[in-house]
């Protein structure tokens, strides 16, 4: 197949289909080629399907490694891969891991209700246990230096969990006062984003498992003062555990698990 110039791989999730020519794709050291699905931490439970064509639109048959059983087509989702981790992983972090990711992910499902009529009621329970025995530390907090500006009339922050993880800081700021202030994001200059009249954001988009606790540098400054806010994700996440609805607390103590598993 690898041969075979118009031969071609195809995903099938949630209704569409993805394809990637073979040609296009490199092995690596141990002989494998690998195709890249995103999905949201709520869609773990949804399964998706992949075959291989050849150039003449045949599909190939595929066997499973561990059994050598034959099929047309692997059919599989994100939970069958964390469940298989924590049964059969012999590194603990990894099990760890898995688990994290499981209880993180049931808990955006949830919070998104997403297909929650699909959710066995035994996870969501297991969900809610494992929420409760979490309380997200002071040191997660965020740091702030200086005083909120004049014109600046409030600021508040959010992290967006259906897509990449992203922490949005918003100013209430307004329009005509908006060219006033100068923002950066780390250290770089940045244009804030309108959402609307008054309301101004920064965006620190596209944070992985392993970067949720890494903390990031906003700075809004009127030319004579500068104020600083330094936070992460679970900066986001503990101010969360005290003021969220019941579904958003479980989430971020997810989260937070989640985060210390990665970060392991």
């Amino acid at each position: 197949v690898m041969a075979d110039a118009n031969a071609y791989v195809s995903v099938t999730f949630n209704g569409k289909t993805t394809t990637h020519n073979v040609a296009g794709l490199k092995r690596d050291g141990q002989g494998r080629v690998s195709v890249r699905q995103e999905l949201f931490a709520a869609m773990m439970r949804d399964e998706m399907t992949l075959q291989v064509f050849n150039g003449q639109g045949e599909v190939q048959t595929l066997m499973y490694k561990e059994t050598e059983d034959v099929t047309d087509g692997f059919v599989y989702s994100a939970l069958k891969y964390l469940k298989d981790r924590q049964e059969n992983s012999k590194n603990e972090e990894m099990k760890e891991l898995a688990r994290a990711a499981e209880l993180y992910g049931t808990a955006v499902q949830v919070y998104f209700g997403y297909k929650t009529d699909e959710l066995p009621p035994e996870d969501r329970a297991a969900m809610e246990e494992a929420a409760n025995k979490i309380s997200i530390p002071e040191s997660c907090a965020e740091d702030t230096t200086g005083t909120l500006l004049d014109g600046v009339k409030k600021r508040t922050k959010t992290v967006m969990f259906e897509s990449d993880n992203t922490l949005r800081q918003y100013y209430y700021i307004d329009d005509e006062s908006i060219g006033n202030y100068t923002f950066t994001l780390n250290d770089d200059t940045v244009e804030p984003e309108r959402a609307e009249s008054g309301k101004y954001y920064v965006d620190q988009p596209n944070i992985a498992s392993g970067l949720l606790s890494r903390e990031y540098t906003f700075t809004v400054s009127d030319g004579t003062n500068t104020f600083t806010i330094t936070s992460s994700a679970l900066g986001y996440a503990y101010d969360c555990q005290y003021s969220g609805t019941q579904n958003m607390v479980n989430l971020v103590k997810l989260l937070y698990r989640y985060s210390q598993a990665a970060d392991a």
